[in-house]
């Protein structure tokens, strides 16, 4: 089934790094300039008696956490659009807010007991840590370098590791917080997106966006890759599960992933119209799902159906798990029991949620808001059913503070945004279903869906849509524009505007390109040569610089259920990234594609396992 062949095994090589240098202390010592002081260079960083501390006890990474400065709560948030830190009072009196630039778009941040701030920033591939001076304003203390595209980090329980997840650079990380040396390093599967370490600090979970998977590894060096399985009789027809947004968190001895099931249906025969279960015997294509990762084996929590398909935060508390839900936003309080409150309204595009009391703190950089919610008692909800855009609790207008008056992104660009995480919009789908729904953030979901041409697997948007027309597998839609009007049309949606569909375009030729991971230049020339020979023919059909020809072919890579034998030539733009390969994902990595195919497509099989390794290093730098 799709899921099956979408999972890719982690590798996983844990080193020990002790001997790695420390990291050296910034050297511009950046400050946050408030609004009602004038910023001195020379603010001291000496502590005092009312020293900063943080509020709770979070340290699983988001992009918001509490401290209390001079005994005033403080919540500060990673904006992405603005590549900035805020700082704000959460008193109730707002009294005081101030900004620091960042030199890229932030993904987590993370507070230690007495108030250092660690925040990865994805441009930069770095973790930054900061620390507040005597008059409360943060500077910059020191940064780290990590792998490629770090987008999630946590505090071990005694506070004295920091792990970093990068999605690029396919990687887990562990720094100590007191000097920043990396103490160790594992290799793990792509698309990346939270990590957490158990409750005893001796294991450390990898969620993955894609594959249904998170990857456990402990401090000894084991590892090992855990899935859902998506052949359970409980789930039926279900041809993934995987972990969209997953954060993982530790709960007990436990992880808890919140994501969504997905019935990409059977792909050896074609649908009259749709993806997956659309219109396959009614069954809904995606369905919310919780789910626990322990040592000895996976157990489902709790399930949902239709009510949140873009989980976007969570967290635990006790035995309570809350997610919040994007399009429209909603905020919801599981119990171990299975039970469910009435959802909580939010603003729509939440990233980070942060629990004070009784109190939930809710961030949204896409709308610049920041919303406090009373978390009183409401009516469980039995048979845990919610439907799509049903009543909620209200938010008291008062709640919200507008940290920036407008979206920083050029407004076509933003209103293109809000339309790609939009569900539940008659206009998009039928069945509530989001452009982002299967392009994660602009990317893809790793998986295979029944269509009416035949088996597509899901291809890859960000950095990919300029100047690679034609755009879909077969290659029929010259204007990108005109490929949505179909996506929609089977999606059983009613369509766009044409306004509508040229702010969703501007927002996927706006949507930042992942950085690329680091290989060794030698390898990467090596490979360059070999791709350009007339020995392989790569460059016949994938010429520089954009590495593809605009046509389509006949690869005889034809599949039961394809109604047609020709294809477009696809971008090889972060081909590393993408998997799984072929329009049906028949090869799930480079490796296996380049070993396989011969004369079809390229000549690659019969060249040695150095240059294939040197091949691949190539294809994964572009």
């Amino acid at each position: 089934m799709g899921c099956e062949r979408g999972v890719l095994g982690a590798v996983l090589t844990l080193a020990a790094c002790a001997g790695a240098p420390p990291a050296k202390p910034s050297a511009n010592g950046n400050a946050i300039a408030t609004a009602s002081a004038s910023a001195t260079a020379s603010a001291s960083a000496t502590a005092h008696a009312n020293a900063p501390t943080r509020r709770g006890n979070a340290h699983d990474g988001s992009t918001i956490a509490l401290v209390d400065l001079d005994g005033a709560p403080h919540a500060i948030v990673a904006d992405v659009d603005a590549h900035a830190l805020h700082v704000v009072e959460i008193s109730g009196a707002r009294a005081s807010e101030a900004t620091l630039p960042l030199d890229g778009r932030p993904s987590q941040l993370v507070v230690t007991r007495d108030g250092r701030v660690f925040c990865a920033v994805r441009d930069a591939s770095a973790i930054v840590s900061f620390a507040f001076d005597d008059a409360h304003r943060l500077r910059e203390r020191a940064r780290w370098t990590t792998a490629a595209d770090p987008v999630a980090i946590a505090l071990s329980p005694d506070e004295s590791l920091l792990a970093v997840a990068s999605a690029a650079g396919q990687s887990l990380e562990l720094f100590a917080t007191n000097d920043g040396a990396r103490r160790a390093v594992a290799s793990v599967a792509r698309s990346a997106s939270s990590v957490a370490f158990s409750s005893r600090g001796d294991r450390v979970a990898v969620a993955h966006a894609v594959g249904s998977r998170m990857t456990i590894v402990d401090l000894q060096g084991r590892a090992e890759e855990r899935s859902l399985n998506a052949k359970r009789a409980d789930l039926p027809k279900m041809g993934a599960l995987p972990l969209l947004h997953a954060r993982a968190l530790a709960s007990g001895d436990e992880f808890v992933a919140a994501g969504v099931a997905v019935a990409t249906g059977d792909t050896s025969v074609r649908t009259k119209d749709g993806y997956g279960h659309l219109t396959v015997e009614r069954i809904p294509a995606e369905r919310f799902q919780i789910a626990s990762f322990d040592a000895a084996a996976l157990a489902r929590a709790g399930m949902m159906a239709e009510s949140c398909l873009l989980p976007r935060a969570a967290l635990v508390d006790g035995d309570a798990v809350y997610v919040a839900c994007t399009g429209p936003g909603r905020l919801f309080k599981i119990a171990r029991t299975k039970s469910w409150t009435a959802p909580f309204a939010i603003p729509d595009g939440v990233t980070g949620i942060a629990l004070d009391g009784a109190r939930m703190f809710a961030w949204s950089p896409a709308e610049g808001r920041l919303a406090t919610i009373a978390l009183d008692p409401t009516p469980t909800i039995d048979d845990a059913r919610v439907m799509p855009g049903g009543p909620a609790v209200p938010i008291d207008p008062r709640a919200i503070s507008t940290l920036r008056a407008r979206s920083l992104l050029p407004e076509q660009v933003a209103r293109g945004r809000a339309l790609f995480y939009a569900t539940n919009v008659p206009a998009i789908s039928a069945d509530g279903r989001a452009c982002a729904s299967c392009h994660i953030d602009g990317a893809e979901d790793g998986l295979t869906w029944q269509t009416p041409e035949g088996p597509r697997q899901t291809p890859m948007l960000v950095g990919r849509v300029a100047a690679t027309a034609p755009y879909g597998w077969t290659g029929k839609r010259k204007l990108l524009e005109d490929h949505l009007a179909e996506t929609i049309k089977r999606l059983g949606g009613r369509g766009l505007r044409e306004s509508d569909r040229a702010d969703l375009v501007a927002f996927l030729h706006a949507m930042p390109a992942p950085p690329r991971p680091t290989i060794d230049p030698a390898l990467v020339a090596r490979g360059r040569e070999i791709f350009a020979s007339v020995e392989t023919t790569c460059a016949t059909c994938h010429p520089a610089p954009l590495f593809l020809d605009a046509k389509t072919h006949d690869v005889k890579s034809r599949a039961k259920g394809d109604a047609d034998s020709f294809f477009d030539t696809p971008s090889l733009a972060f081909v590393a990234l993408s998997a799984q390969y072929f329009h049906d994902g028949r090869y799930a990595t480079l490796a296996d594609l380049l070993e396989h195919v011969d004369g079809s497509m390229g000549r690659t099989k019969h060249l040695a396992t150095d240059d294939r390794a040197a091949l691949e290093a190539f294809l994964r730098s572009m």
